[in-house]
């Protein structure tokens, strides 16, 4: 019952979190839920949110090498940006050994995205990261909901 109880959270908080309740998006598109009406929009026509990730410092510790990362995401948008995910680099934040944000449990280890919950019109939200590594993880918006 325990069992039957979580997959319809998991099924449900899936769904709607994605906005097109019937048919989510496909690869490289963006679900844009805006006044209750869904829309799958190709990743590359899509710039009402975008990513901006700065690498801040790298320094090496024995034989291995560390980066920081701040990653902004900017409503661009005429309307405040709610429940926007994010997808990731899994491996990349696997690694991360650092975290930080003033969003309350913005990343989850076990995730395979990020959420942020409220991002005003013409405002940013970010947070910072340290990972072992040189390479510079990726992120994609795949859902954003947009409400007048």
């Amino acid at each position: 019952m325990k069992f039957l109880a979580v997959l319809c959270i998991f099924i449900f908080t899936f769904v709607f979190a994605y906005g097109c309740k019937n048919s989510p998006c496909g690869a490289k598109e963006v679900s844009v839920t805006s006044n209750g009406s869904c829309k799958c929009v190709k990743a590359s026509d899509f710039n009402a949110v975008t990513v901006e990730t700065t690498k801040q410092s790298e320094w090496d510790v024995g034989v291995t090498h560390f980066s920081r990362y701040g990653v902004q995401v900017h409503n661009n948008g005429d309307s405040t940006a709610t429940d926007i995910h994010m997808g990731f680099d899994p491996k990349a934040i696997g690694q991360a050994f650092d975290i930080s944000s003033d969003i309350p449990d913005l990343l989850n280890p076990k995730a395979t995205y990020v959420q942020f919950p409220k991002i005003e019109k013409n405002s940013s939200s970010g947070f910072n990261f340290t990972i072992p590594g040189r390479n510079e993880p990726y992120f994609v918006i795949d859902a954003a909901n947009f409400n007048n």
